[in-house]
């Protein structure tokens, strides 16, 4: 889950995105590429979770 002084901007660099396409997790609300190409409902984090399961 991403830090809560984590900005937009530094979660689109963290990412590999755009800050267009940053967006919260639908599950932990962290900063995730939520939208665009590539982007997911779920960070990284949580995806791999509910896929485990």
């Amino acid at each position: 889950m991403a830090s809560t002084s984590e900005t937009p901007h530094s979660a689109a660099v963290r990412l590999g995105c755009t800050v267009d396409q940053v967006g919260y997790c639908a599950r932990c609300h962290g900063y995730c590429h939520r939208y665009g190409k590539g982007g997911n409902p779920l960070c990284q984090s949580c995806r791999k979770d509910v896929q485990a399961k």
